[in-house]
């Protein structure tokens, strides 16, 4: 299989695969690393998940009113909610080189070599990569969805669809 062909082009003019090709080309092999901040990238619906944390967690203290526990209950409830939604909130690092995928979510590093990978599904706000050959229900648990800016997305589509072989 050609390395930069994809179901997209099928079928196009001369002119759109040249065009795809010169694109695929000025992907250049080495380390592509970013960080997307949800707080630049999604501000209205990063402000919405905020408010309705904070919403639920007034919304518990509200209801242990007059409670002496009433403390540990938001203390709880504060926890379950920002960590339930942590990672819409907190800015998340990525690193595509010829070894891998590093993301970097609070600090802390999960690397991923590009054997791991099956299967790339591009997405409007980033690209999945999975382990699964074929579409499953443990995609979710099974590989990593990396979150784009606009000015890195086409060139990182590439750059995974270049290393991971869709096997069929």
């Amino acid at each position: 299989m050609w390395p930069y062909s994809t179901p997209a082009l099928e079928g196009k003019p001369l002119q759109t695969i040249i065009d795809a090709l010169m694109e695929a080309e000025r992907v250049q092999p080495g380390s592509h690393s970013w960080t997307y901040n949800p707080w630049i990238e999604q501000p209205q619906k990063t402000l919405a998940v905020f408010v309705i944390d904070c919403a639920a967690i007034l919304l518990v203290a509200y209801s242990y009113r007059g409670d002496p526990a009433v403390n540990w209950f938001m203390l709880l409830a504060a926890l379950f909610m920002f960590g339930m939604t942590l990672s819409l909130l907190v800015p998340i690092g990525y690193t595509l080189d010829e070894k891998g995928v590093t993301v970097r979510f609070l600090g802390v590093p999960s690397f991923r070599q590009w054997q791991h990978y099956r299967n790339v599904y591009v997405h409007k706000n980033g690209v999945f990569l999975t382990s699964m050959r074929k579409p499953s229900g443990l995609d979710p648990f099974r590989g990593h969805f990396l979150l784009l800016t606009s000015e890195n997305r086409d060139v990182i589509v590439l750059y995974a669809k270049r290393h991971i072989k869709a096997e069929t």
